[in-house]
């Protein structure tokens, strides 16, 4: 073709990896409640009451459960209560628990650690309650839950009713990626907060709003804490699509640029359905977490929108690019099954320039001068193929 002479092919392939992808971190897991001890003056023994004669022993009530309190300190939290009494709890298990509920309960974003005062009298415990560190007031909370509330229902309102749980976990993954900025100084950068009031967050914000909104729309959805490549704090998520597990991280899908270069994607879909054997290649949860063995692949995004592929296929890249390029995107992302594929897609789309055969039959010899780039992922066999004009 006479245009080829005239065309830039520029073979940009960048390796995206684990951290090698912009800077995602989070605050490390650290003591949420600390301690106070207060010890009471000695009461003056009284003589004890004579015990009535004939009548049988009342049974004592049962100390309360780790349940009781639990929901006694989330009903606490939920009241804004300035005090919590509590039954004696041993610092560390109360510690656990502030921890678990808050990663629960993503919806929790005026609260973050507190105090627990234990009252003795004689060396022996008498009182216990938890004071709460409000980062918010009340009426402060109140007007920033407006402005959550009107977030989720701009998001809410773009899903349809019939729409299938993989439907919702997609638009939930667009949403917060398109409308979240990356921000290592985001304001309540560990709260849904950051991403739902004020758009912008690190990854626990990406990954609370996305448990939050994935609730509202009755999908289930919890927070998993870990570390990545490079041994960086992360969270992301881990969501049930029809009955299965899958992993979801919206911060890594959320393609942010380099220091100096020009954001090109608007988002990233590797981590938009993965299973334990694909996301372990570069996440790994933290030690004692509870978490499913996930092997259904029907609902990795690839999977379930044709992208993936068994090997080269230059006519399924050219219907691909043309029905991106339709719907205004100026990129296109495939998966492809293996290493070998993947290999052998690289060698013939850029060694052997099998490229310049999709963009002839894409864009026929009115696009002379058109810019081929491309990023590829080598841990997931991912490649995005850039149309620039």
């Amino acid at each position: 073709m006479r245009w080829r002479a005239f065309a830039a092919l520029w073979l940009a392939g960048v390796l995206l990896s684990g951290c090698a992808l912009p800077p995602k971190e989070r605050t490390g897991r650290s003591e949420a409640v600390y301690q106070m001890e207060q010890e009471l003056p000695r009461e003056q023994p009284h003589p004890a009451p004579p015990e009535p004669e004939g009548e049988p022993d009342e049974p004592s009530m049962p100390p309360p459960t780790e349940e009781d309190w639990n929901e006694r300190l989330l009903q606490g939290i939920l009241d804004h209560e300035a005090s919590i009494p509590l039954p004696p709890v041993d610092l560390s298990d109360l510690d656990l628990a502030l921890q678990r509920l808050l990663d629960v309960h993503p919806e929790i974003f005026w609260v973050s650690n507190g105090t627990v005062t234990t009252r003795k009298r004689a060396g022996v415990l008498v009182e216990q309650t938890f004071t709460p560190e409000y980062t918010y007031s009340r009426e402060e909370r109140d007007n920033l839950q407006a402005l959550i509330d009107r977030s989720a229902a701009a998001c809410l309102a773009g899903v349809p009713s019939d729409a299938s749980d993989y439907e919702k976990v997609k638009h939930v993954y667009e949403y917060i990626v398109t409308n979240t900025e990356y921000r290592l100084d985001a304001r309540d950068g560990q709260t849904i907060c950051s991403v739902l009031a004020y758009g912008e967050s690190v990854c626990n914000g990406y990954a609370k709003a996305t448990q939050y909104l994935l609730g509202l729309l009755d999908v289930p959805c919890e927070l998993v804490s870990g570390v990545v490549k490079g041994g960086e704090p992360h969270a992301w998520n881990l969501v049930w699509i029809d009955g299965e597990s899958y992993y979801v991280d919206t911060t890594w899908g959320d393609p942010v640029p380099e220091p100096g270069q020009e954001r090109r994607l608007e988002i990233s879909y590797d981590y938009l359905g993965l299973t334990t054997e694909d996301l372990f290649l570069t996440h790994q949860p933290d030690d004692g977490a509870a978490l499913p063995l996930c092997t259904a692949t029907r609902w990795n995004y690839y999977v379930a929108e044709g992208r993936m592929l068994d090997g080269y296929d230059d006519e399924r890249l050219a219907v691909l690019a043309q029905i991106d390029l339709d719907a205004g995107a100026q990129a296109t992302s495939v998966r492809f099954a293996d290493q070998e594929s993947f290999e052998d897609a690289l060698w013939m789309l850029f060694e052997q320039q099998e490229i310049f055969t999709i963009l002839d039959e894409v864009f026929g010899e009115a696009q002379e001068a058109r810019t081929v780039t491309y990023t590829r992922n080598e841990e997931l066999h991912t490649l995005t193929i850039y149309w620039e004009d």
